[in-house]
């Protein structure tokens, strides 16, 4: 499940609620799209790969992070609080917002889970690249970038 999966359930509340959501979201789809391409660029390394080994891995990396990626990520981080704040204030105000959240509970969507994900994956691309730089060795092309 994913926090895109959430956005076709939006037809289902009132204007209000809706156009709350989908500013306070807004930069998810951008995030979302952002991530297909990162999986999309390291699926055809690995094809390209020779004996699993992908190349020129940093490079993919280091074009994806830009200061464009960053101040998305940055967005979406600064909003975090809203986005609890709005779950629980929404639910509680709303019961069609409530009865939203019980159905997404239902289908084992959990929404605050799926929120905090960009965050927990942003927190592991650091790791991810520590470890391919402990595999790495010192003469490779790549450690420098790494």
């Amino acid at each position: 499940k994913s926090l895109m999966s959430v956005f076709p359930h939006l037809e289902n509340f009132s204007s209000l609620i809706k156009h709350q959501f989908l500013i306070l979201f807004s930069n998810v789809n951008i995030l979302c799209i952002y991530h297909q391409h990162l999986l999309e660029e390291l699926d055809v390394r690995q094809k390209e790969s020779i004996d699993g080994v992908i190349e020129n891995i940093a490079n993919i990396f280091t074009e994806k992070f830009n200061i464009i990626q960053f101040q998305v990520y940055s967005i979406y981080c600064s909003c975090f609080p809203a986005f609890l704040l709005f779950i629980e204030d929404y639910a509680a105000k709303y019961s069609d917002f409530s009865d939203f959240m019980v159905k997404m509970e239902q289908e084992s969507i959990n929404l605050n889970s799926l929120l905090i994900k960009p965050l927990q994956r942003l927190c592991r691309y650091p790791l991810l690249l520590d470890r391919i730089l402990a595999h790495t060795t010192k003469t490779h092309p790549e450690h420098q970038l790494l």
